[in-house]
């Protein structure tokens, strides 16, 4: 992959049993100005700019969201190779392609710079699909959950691409930050 966020963990080829030793927590963001100051100074205006200059991941704060939907998966349903010993396969995590439907975004950018004004695209958000396995008579609520209905939170996204799918992007993660308080002539004296 010579996508430039792209990396690999050391011995993630022939040292599983070990792998946790090449990774360390290096820190958390824990305060909303920090998170917001991390994704403002990395916003695009467009996902289209994201391709136009080969940039693989980025942040999207929508201009305007038209439609919170679930899309028939394409990958449900399709046959997948079983492990060796097919008695372990119900320990297998669930994945995008168990799920019937798809959570999706139709939004438009900033500076929106597609043809028909606006991008359509699948959410791969894990909490997500956590979501709908858990309460697969309810998945409606989840967009409820990640803030996307609420008047007090802004909503971001980061979107990324694939290694084989390099001009086509996807939202890998939502991003619901509390709306700032505008000053009024009050909180000025």
């Amino acid at each position: 992959d010579t996508r430039d966020e792209s990396w690999k963990i050391v011995g993630s080829r022939d040292n599983w049993d070990y792998l946790e030793d090449s990774v360390s927590k290096r820190g958390e963001v824990k305060s909303q100005q920090a998170r917001r100051e991390i994704v403002d100074n990395n916003l695009s205006s467009c996902v289209n700019e994201l391709n136009s200059q080969h940039i693989s991941l980025g942040f999207i704060k929508p201009k305007q969201i038209f439609e919170m939907y679930f899309g028939d998966n394409p990958q449900y349903g399709k046959p997948v190779q079983l492990p060796l010993f097919s008695t372990h396969a119900k320990q297998w995590a669930a994945v995008k392609r168990d799920y019937a439907k798809e959570p999706r975004l139709r939004y438009e950018c900033e500076n929106c710079l597609t043809k028909q004004g606006f991008h359509d695209q699948v959410v791969l958000e894990w909490g997500f699909y956590e979501w709908m396995r858990k309460n697969p008579n309810n998945i409606e609520q989840v967009w409820e959950n990640a803030q996307f209905l609420s008047e007090n939170h802004e909503i971001y996204l980061l979107v990324g691409n694939q290694q084989n799918h390099r001009t086509s992007y996807m939202v890998i993660s939502t991003i619901s930050l509390r709306k700032l308080d505008k000053p009024t002539t009050k909180s000025m004296f």
